[in-house]
């Protein structure tokens, strides 16, 4: 394996500050023809410490000490069987937690894409009811011994489309059809995935109202409704016209309150950060990124974010891993806390030195990161 090369090197070297990996998946699953194996588990952490022994190497030369963080997918049963955590953990600086695409339209019925908390209600299999949700997903990773400092929650900021959907309990957990979807001339009406932007600023029938206080609502026929359960809002309309027909649309999705309670878990829980599937993904107004970014930084101990650009994975329908494609997702992180320059290694927090694994990149000015979301 080669150094990190011209990537951190030249007139760009200041805005090199590490490498994310991606591998979908040690094992087992990810895209058809993947080749996996058993050993993949010993393999990845190996291919961990290849890259964190190169970027101390470079960082010896630049004076710098650069991350190494990876995507890793949510609940137990990948993520347990692909990686061995509190190794990777060690090495690792980081672990961006893939708690989304828990369902999806590989599966039989509509369903939340990215529960919050675990809906009794929710028809999954009861042994993976309690990890197939960000909070659920994200104490199983902590009582592997992964420290909770180093937990990044992921969010999507896109959204998945069911149609035919009967009218029966505002068209949750219910079945449905999408045949005659995602066609090369697809407008957003029939695309099982949409974007936020889609939602807010092409399709028109989300009004964001990001204000504190006011709950979003649906326009143009949808409903929007908050499943408690899984804390998780929802788009329904009984009688959306798609294919000359008046046919049920549901669309899952998060918006500024589930992004906003995310935060705050962050917070609750002493986590690194958020990180979402992806910034194009937002509408025109950022509120996404304004209600995780506002909602990390306000009210108690003073915090500071930092917004970095990089490679991550989406994440897996755990439990059906083999039916679903790996996707290829750029993804940022807003971490949270006070940056301190590194003395090395990946040292636990204290109370002088909250954040020990973040490197100062060259020429930061010692009142601020460059890019840093100032609290």
């Amino acid at each position: 394996m080669r150094s990190p090369g011209p990537a951190a090197r030249g007139p760009r070297a200041a805005s090199f500050d590490g490498i994310d990996i991606d591998w979908e998946y040690p094992v087992c699953c990810g895209l058809d023809g993947n080749t996996n194996q058993p050993a993949d588990q010993h393999n990845v952490s190996l291919l961990f410490k290849q890259f964190r022994r190169q970027l101390d190497a470079l960082g010896a030369k630049t004076g710098h000490r650069y991350l190494l963080t990876a995507a890793i997918p949510s609940g137990y049963e990948q993520a347990g069987v692909s990686y061995n955590l509190p190794r990777v953990a060690h090495i690792l600086n980081f672990i961006n937690v893939m708690t989304y695409d828990f369902h999806g339209t590989w599966e039989d019925t509509t369903n939340i894409n990215s529960p919050f908390t675990e809906d009794p209600a929710a028809p999954s299999p009861p042994a993976a009811k309690p990890y197939w949700n960000t909070t659920g997903s994200i104490n199983w990773f902590k009582s592997t011994g992964v420290p909770a400092w180093k937990l990044v929650v992921g969010m999507p900021f896109y959204a998945n489309q069911y149609l035919r959907v009967p009218n029966v309990n505002h068209g949750l957990y219910q079945p449905y059809d999408n045949s005659g979807m995602d066609q090369p001339d697809s407008d957003w009406s029939t695309l099982s995935s949409l974007t936020y932007h889609d939602l807010v600023d092409v399709a028109g029938i989300v009004d964001p109202h990001p204000v504190d206080g006011i709950a979003p609502r649906g326009l143009a026929g949808y409903t929007r409704l908050w499943n408690a359960g899984a804390g998780e809002p929802y788009l329904w309309n009984s009688a959306a016209q798609r294919f000359g027909q008046m046919v049920g649309s549901f669309i899952s999705y998060d918006d500024p309150q589930s992004i906003a309670e995310r935060a705050q878990f962050i917070k609750a829980q002493g986590l690194r950060g958020g990180m979402f599937w992806e910034l194009s993904n937002d509408d025109n107004a950022h509120d996404l990124l304004n209600a995780l970014s506002s909602h990390l930084h306000r009210a108690g101990r003073a915090a500071a974010g930092r917004v970095t650009r990089g490679r991550s994975g989406s994440g897996v329908g755990i439990g059906r891993c083999a039916r679903i494609p790996a996707r290829r997702r750029s993804s940022s992180v807003v971490e949270q806390g006070t940056h301190k320059p590194l003395v090395g290694g990946s040292n636990p927090p204290s109370a002088t030195n909250p954040r020990p694994d973040l490197p100062v990149p060259r020429g930061t000015h010692p009142q601020g990161l460059p890019g840093r979301i100032q609290g």
